[in-house]
């Protein structure tokens, strides 16, 4: 099984990131013992934030 992950490759993520393994087989035991899936963690922001809008000033 390890064999036929390591057959698919590795995804080269763009912006000079290290390229990870497509295909990744962690056991149950690993995820408890903390182990985490190696992925390209880009922090990319998805939408654009909105102008922050102010109230009007009473006249006086």
């Amino acid at each position: 099984m390890k064999k036929e992950a390591a057959t698919a490759g590795f995804y080269d993520p763009p912006r000079l990131l290290p390229p990870v393994p497509r295909t990744q087989i962690l056991t149950i035991k690993k995820l408890l013992a903390g182990r985490k899936l190696d992925y390209p963690r880009i922090d990319v922001p998805t939408f654009k934030k909105a102008p922050r809008k102010r109230k009007a000033k009473k006249a006086e």
